[in-house]
């Protein structure tokens, strides 16, 4: 596909989607092609911050079949939660271990995860 073309050898693909300023989309058919397309050799983040604003599916749905697919979400757009800046990562166990090893052991304060 013509995205995956452009990656050349990067190890990480981040797409923004739907896209912020713009709020263009890539459909989720799109996105399965790219990380079927990169599988074993490039990660692709999803960061999905204004999905709630579209009607478009979210690429969460292709996670069960796509292990270099990341899903980024966020509470502060849609859920006037802004202050708060937390939000949740979505991918396959095996996938989430490498960033398990190096994040805190409570990232979030107690008061926001209780909050959010």
């Amino acid at each position: 596909s013509e995205l995956s073309e452009l990656v050349g050898e990067a190890k990480l693909v981040f797409i923004c989607n739907p896209n912020n300023p713009t709020g263009a989309l890539i459909s989720v058919d799109k996105i399965a092609e790219l990380a079927q397309r990169l599988a074993k050799r490039a990660i692709v983040v999803v960061d999905e911050a204004y999905i709630e604003f579209c009607y478009q599916h979210s690429a969460a749905q292709l996670i069960k079949t796509n292990a270099n697919i990341v899903v980024l979400r966020t509470l502060s757009k849609a859920f006037a939660l802004a202050g708060l800046r937390t939000g949740f990562t979505l991918a396959q166990q095996d996938t989430l271990a490498p960033l398990r090893k190096v994040i805190a052991p409570y990232p979030v304060a107690t008061v926001i995860a209780d909050i959010a």
